[in-house]
């Protein structure tokens, strides 16, 4: 892939991610905990067409399962709302995807505690 493509595709997913979490902070600091980065561009193995894969992890009941997808500029968007029960499922083998907590590439982190809190359940994981 061309660095020029590269670097337009990089910048756009820095903006968004900026806007996602600064709506976080402004409206959602008390529910939502972590937002990770999974897929392709966490491993930067992307290329032009590539989806940007936000994992968000929550505290709260009223959040429910939600999955917001859509395109912009002919890309797609994933972002998956999980809870940190789920998460704590996942350590424990008890639901598929433990992936999904162990390969996070963490991008915002409401507080300190959960990232320690986070790396406890990425160990129980990989055990």
């Amino acid at each position: 892939m061309d660095d020029a493509i590269k670097k337009k595709l990089l910048e756009k997913n820095e903006k968004l991610i900026n806007m996602v979490i600064e709506r976080v902070r402004r409206d959602f600091f008390d529910e939502i905990v972590l937002i990770g980065l999974t897929g392709s561009f966490s491993h930067n193995d992307f290329h032009e067409k590539s989806d940007l894969d936000l994992c968000i992890v929550h505290n709260a009941v009223s959040f429910g399962k939600l999955w917001d997808t859509f395109i912009f500029d002919d890309v797609g968007y994933s972002f998956t709302y999980i809870s940190w029960d789920n998460l704590e499922s996942k350590a424990a083998l008890e639901r598929v995807g433990v992936s999904a907590l162990t390969n996070l590439q963490i991008i915002y982190c409401a507080k300190p505690e959960y990232l320690d809190l986070l790396n406890i359940l990425k160990e129980k994981a990989i055990k």
